[in-house]
């Protein structure tokens, strides 16, 4: 199908049932100008990949954009300003104080987050302070109150780059109901440099309330991947991130550019001209390229040292090869890039003045903005662009030469750290760092053949005329659409609280309260001795307990005596090893004499001096054949370990590489191993662990018995891990799972179980 047409269709069908699109950026796409004497404002639209990809959105959907203004408005100006923003631009503005908006755009956003994430540690790390981060709070907080007054109900909300990563979580927070989508424009780093920042997790929060996440390349969604498995504890997979019961899917979709703009330029006459008038001046040159703002992850300083480098390796081309450096002018305010460019005019007056003369100049440095028809007439006359960045997020300056490059077939050189890298497979690849290698890369470019240049040139042209900037925010409205609808179905799950349940709850006359430990009632841990219940749980439970109404029984995976030790002392039920092991609720326990409490009278029982009941007869000698190979897989998976009960094994990789995924490798090939092994028991993937257990040990089979042997409930009230048994026919029963959602109802983590626990046990009418 013609691709404009497949765009068209995709434009329509959003159209009929879709809201407006709301864009949260920091910064409006316009700068804006008051002329006094006429109590009139003017706006100019600004340039850049944001307002280039969502150019086509804009005319073909209802539209509206959010940000600050980057400017103080008096008050008395607001109303006039708004309107004719507005009315003019479809777009609204966030107002911040003078002092918020420092500190939030130039102390965190740009002094830690920006460095942070760009690798460079000593500025990010140095520049931490705690009111900075009240301030992007506070900025942050300011955002989201407008987007809250602004959105409705049908509205997609597209929330971009690093500056608003808590803005989802507020919002989130103000309209559950908002259907939101969450862009990174700047590379994730990896997790061991991410866990640097001390607001590590709440950055990860905030971003996690979105329905999609969108990054440029996989390796930054992998990094964000494995952030959020490394500290925050999801549950992942390579295409999203488990939080709070719903399932965050990553997209990966690298940002273009709009190359009929450049070519279109360059058919001007206007253009035309420059293009003759720098031919004439730069006659029988090599000319390389590089468009820069002057910014320390640009690696301006290492492109210089190579064409220096190359001129003294290949003294041919002294005289003959020329690099015209365009840094634009970028945080002049900010001392890092005031010593910056420093360094740089330095470099620069070093190399012209060791192998220039009066009639050559080898390098040409323009430190300001350079207008867009001389910037295409520059792109054109170049043999060779320099893209040199140690470390960028996408690097859009590659494909606009590219987009001007179609009679010359020029070679764009490009830093294999810019996220572009990953999709113009036709560039020339450098690492920046190895200036041997860049400078002769440099020679390289120039004395390439005709063949290979249009060979190159093919492919990447080809490319960005596939991934414009308008397919872009195009496709990735279209995906946010169709998740974020998916998401409303599964979020029908309701969260458990007690208002939900209370009239239900005070009616019944016997409850049946039933509790998971692992992961409901108390968070896992890296090693299973440090998981163990607070004494405020304790407390909850007691007072659960001491409810004429309740019956309250524990269950996990636990054995026996630990259970016995946390629990042993309170008047409820506790069942272990999934249920292998049951000790009734202690007032109860004489009443039951002369057989099972749980499995009826008769059954062959034997019962300990705790009173706990188990299995008088069952086989585990399989345990003889399992323990050598969880042994093997424990020697060869470095972090992980194997623990042996009295009925089960469980071998544990919790403290594995989770960047690597190679835990979850291990743990996949083990399972293979057991299934292959005769065994009468069964093989269970848990949380970051693998089971081997008898079959008479399940949650279901555990909370069968439970209801069984007390007939008289007239409520069930379970908490834990799915049991797969079928509650659509008992409405009495309340089936809540924690962290994810599938179950009739849900709660996000341990502490909110606690939580409604402890409203349920001081409900003053529940007894």
């Amino acid at each position: 199908m013609n691709l404009s047409l497949k765009r068209a269709q995709t434009i329509s069908a959003l159209k009929e049932h879709m809201g407006r699109v709301i864009v949260v950026s920091n910064r409006l796409p316009v700068s804006a100008s008051y002329d006094a004497d006429k109590d009139n404002w003017t706006f100019t639209m600004s340039s850049g990949g944001l307002v280039a990809g969502l150019e086509g959105v804009k005319k073909k959907l209802p539209f509206l954009w959010i940000g600050w203004t980057g400017q103080v408005i008096p008050k008395e100006q607001q109303k006039k300003f708004e309107e004719q923003l507005l009315a003019q631009h479809n777009c609204i503005p966030v107002y911040l104080d003078e002092k918020v908006a420092e500190e939030f755009y130039n102390g965190f956003s740009n002094g830690v987050l920006w460095p942070l994430f760009h690798y460079l540690l000593e500025e990010s790390g140095s520049s931490y302070r705690e009111h900075l981060w009240k301030s992007y709070l506070t900025a942050n907080q300011a955002f989201a109150d407008v987007v809250s007054k602004t959105m409705r109900a049908t509205d997609l909300v597209w929330v971009h780059d690093y500056h608003l990563m808590k803005l989802p979580e507020m919002l989130r927070k103000m309209q559950p109901a908002v259907r939101l989508g969450f862009f990174l424009h700047i590379p994730f780093p990896t997790s061991e440099i991410y866990q640097i920042i001390p607001v590590r997790n709440a950055l990860l929060q905030g971003v996690l309330n979105c329905d999609m996440i969108g990054f440029h390349t996989y390796d930054y969604a992998r990094h964000f991947i494995t952030a959020c498995s490394r500290l925050l504890g999801c549950e992942t997979t390579p295409a999203g991130v488990h939080y709070e019961g719903k399932f965050i899917p990553l997209v990966i979709s690298p940002v273009g550019i709009d190359p009929d703009k450049f070519e279109n330029e360059l058919r001007t006459d206007a253009v035309q001209k420059i293009i003759g008038d720098f031919q004439t001046s730069f006659k029988d040159k090599k000319v390389f390229l590089a468009v820069d703002r002057l910014d320390y992850i640009k690696g301006i300083p290492h492109r210089l040292r190579a064409f220096q480098l190359m001129l003294e390796t290949y003294p041919e081309w002294r005289g003959k090869a020329i690099l015209i450096q365009v840094a634009v002018p970028s945080r002049t305010e900010v001392e890092q890039y005031k010593k910056l460019k420093i360094e740089v005019e330095t470099l620069v007056g070093h190399i012209n003045g060791e192998y220039g003369d009066l009639d050559y100049q080898p390098i040409h440095y323009l430190f300001k903005s350079t207008p867009f028809p001389e910037l295409c007439a520059l792109y054109r006359i170049s043999d060779a662009a320099l893209v040199t960045s140690i470390r960028d997020g996408m690097n859009l300056v590659a494909q606009e030469y590219i987009a001007c490059q179609n009679e010359k077939h020029g070679i764009l050189i490009l830093s294999e750290f810019a996220g572009s890298a990953s999709s113009l497979s036709g560039a020339y690849l450098v690492n920046p760092w190895n200036t041997h290698a860049l400078a002769d890369a440099m020679h390289d470019a120039i004395t390439m053949t005709d063949e290979e240049k249009k060979g190159r040139f093919d492919v990447l042209s080809k490319y960005i005329h596939t991934h414009t900037a308008c397919n872009w925010g195009e496709s990735f409205i279209k995906d946010l659409d169709r998740v974020s609808k998916a998401s409303a179905l599964i979020n029908k799950t309701p969260k458990l609280t007690v208002d939900l349940i209370q009239e239900k709850y005070l009616a019944a006359k016997k409850r049946l309260i039933v509790l998971c430990t692992d992961g409901a009632l108390i968070a896992y841990a890296s090693l299973p001795f440090l998981a163990s219940p607070s004494r405020k749980l304790t407390d909850v439970l007691h007072r659960l307990s001491k409810d004429e109404h309740n019956i309250v029984y524990i269950s996990s995976g636990r054995d026996r005596n630990t259970l016995q030790q946390w629990f042993g002392n309170l008047p409820v039920g506790l069942a272990a090893e999934h249920g292998f092991f049951f000790r009734p609720v202690v007032d109860e326990t004489s009443a039951n004499e002369g057989g099972n409490p749980l499995m009826g009278s008769g059954a062959l029982t034997t019962v300990d001096d705790n009173g706990w009941y188990f299995p008088g007869h069952i086989d585990l000698s399989w345990k003889g054949r399992i323990v050598p190979i969880l042994t093997h897989f424990t020697e060869r998976t470095p972090g992980s370990f194997f623990e042996e009960k009295e009925t089960c094994l469980t071998w544990h990789y919790r403290s594995t590489d989770r960047e690597t995924s190679f835990g979850e490798f291990r743990a996949q090939e083990l399972r293979n191993v057991l299934d292959n092994t005769t065994t009468p028991a069964q093989v269970i993937m848990c949380e970051r662990s693998v089971e081997v257990r008898p079959f008479e040990c399940s949650q279901a089979n555990m909370l069968k018995k439970i209801m069984t042997r007390h007939p008289e409930h007239d409520m069930v009230i379970y908490i834990g891990e799915p049991t797969n048994l079928d509650f659509d026919q008992q409405p009495q029963v309340i089936d809540c799972g924690v962290g994810k959602k599938g179950q009739g109802y849900f709660l996000p983590d341990t502490t909110e179980v606690l939580r409604f626990l402890e409203k349920l046990a001081d409900n003053p009418l529940s007894s």
